[in-house]
């Protein structure tokens, strides 16, 4: 989840859209502005990847998840 500040979202969104580990990106409403779902290939490529966002101008603060098991639904 990332928080961005208002007058940097456009900026933040296409510097996301460029990075090869973000899958997708999702706007959202409330605390976050965006989800980005992930993929790297390890755990050390995945925190250089956070270290990477979290460096990029205009987001203020991120929280991160780790997908532990997926279910189809239907």
């Amino acid at each position: 989840m990332i928080e961005v500040v208002g007058k940097f979202a456009d900026r933040v969104a296409h510097q996301l859209r460029g990075l090869p580990q973000v899958r997708s990106l999702h706007s959202t409403n409330g605390r976050w502005d965006f989800i980005a779902e992930l993929e790297d290939r390890d755990l050390a490529s995945f925190d250089e990847t956070l270290r990477r966002i979290r460096l990029i101008e205009g987001i203020n603060t991120t929280e991160s998840s780790i997908l532990l098991k997926t279910s189809k639904v239907g």
